[in-house]
């Protein structure tokens, strides 16, 4: 397998390359769920199956997009992605989205996270992973700086959410330091 499409496997998840499998109305429905997606950048969201099917098949193959799954069920409880990889610089973006409310507040998110960094920083070699955050998120703030994510910046009324502009607080996490706490 692709180093690019990896499988990982933590304790308690198994995560795979996003695919045509995954596309079934239990995932639309969380694009559809005000509080699953009051904070991401969903862009353009797929109003049925077949615009679904569209946005898995265009998921460029530069990118690691992987479906979370719980393993003790073999539920998809979200997705994860590294995107915009630059090889020259070593550097990433991150996303996650948990969109099971069911498997909110289990820890599922920081060890997909933990898992696919460990990836990132010792399969792909990416020296700087970043990531953006509306500011009002304040339970994916705590994930990320208990994972070791530091604050770079502020985007003052960057986004529009929930009705008014919000700020955006860019972080991110070095291999070096990745490494020097493993």
């Amino acid at each position: 397998m692709s180093e690019l499409n990896p499988f990982l496997e933590t304790e308690r998840l198994y995560l795979e390359k996003l695919s045509l499998k995954h596309c079934h109305n239990y995932y639309l429905n969380w694009l559809h769920d005000q509080d699953v997606n009051q904070f991401l950048e969903t862009g353009h969201i797929p109003n049925d199956l077949n615009q679904l099917q569209e946005f898995i098949k265009s998921i460029n193959a530069n990118e690691v997009f992987l479906a979370i799954h719980t393993k003790n069920d073999n539920k998809h409880i979200g997705n994860i992605r590294i995107h915009a990889i630059n090889t020259k610089h070593g550097l990433a973006e991150y996303g996650i989205m948990i969109g099971d409310k069911e498997s909110w507040g289990n820890g599922y998110a920081k060890e997909a996270t933990v898992g696919l960094l460990q990836h990132c920083f010792l399969k792909l070699n990416i020296r700087k992973v970043t990531l953006g955050v509306v500011a009002d998120n304040l339970s994916a703030l705590k994930l990320y700086e208990s994972i070791g994510f530091v604050k770079e910046g502020t985007l003052v009324n960057h986004c529009f959410y929930n009705g008014t502009y919000m700020n955006i607080i860019r972080m991110a996490l070095f291999q070096t330091d990745w490494l020097n706490e493993k």
